[in-house]
């Protein structure tokens, strides 16, 4: 979460400007957010409904998510200066079966994170590529798959694939 929160406050100050009218281009952002969601009321066993407020951090990306995206410049104090795109994978035993309470994003999917999901964030056209510029931070397994597949995929910068590793 630190990483996005300094991305989310900093880009501004870290583009080039995507022409001389515009000062910063907007930053694009997509942040896939995988966590285990628990389904069931330990005392009764019995399926309840998921809020936003038991996902953890759910609160501070769709705050950042719910502004239009805009300049640095712009009047507005709504504008942002990034692009972002919060895709949601809860997992769990009874992952498929959830219920979700209101204010989840769009594209919330009951599985976990795939290369394909990967591959769709970074673009499938290689080319675009060169721009790109990943954090990866989850466990051990997932995170060395992870950065492996990303380093593998051509045209992404393999020293611009980065990720936190406390094992």
């Amino acid at each position: 979460m630190s990483m996005m929160t300094a991305l989310t406050r900093d880009c501004h100050s870290t583009l080039p400007p995507s022409s001389p009218s515009s000062p910063c281009r907007p930053l694009k952002l997509e942040f896939l957010y995988s966590t285990k969601a628990e389904t069931r009321d330990d005392e009764e066993q019995v399926r309840r409904e998921v809020s936003v407020s038991e996902i953890l951090f759910l609160d501070r990306l769709l705050a950042m998510a719910s502004s239009p995206p805009g300049r640095n410049d712009d009047d507005s104090d709504d504008a942002r200066p990034y692009d972002l795109r919060l895709q949601l994978f809860l997992t769990g035993p009874d992952a498929r079966d959830l219920k979700l309470g209101s204010g989840f994003p769009a594209a919330t999917h009951p599985r976990r994170i795939s290369t394909a999901d990967v591959l769709s964030a970074v673009g499938e056209d290689a080319d675009g590529r060169g721009e790109v510029a990943a954090y990866v931070c989850g466990p051990p397994r997932m995170t060395d798959e992870m950065v492996g597949f990303l380093k593998g995929l051509k045209g992404v910068r393999a020293e611009w694939v980065l990720c936190e590793k406390w094992w």
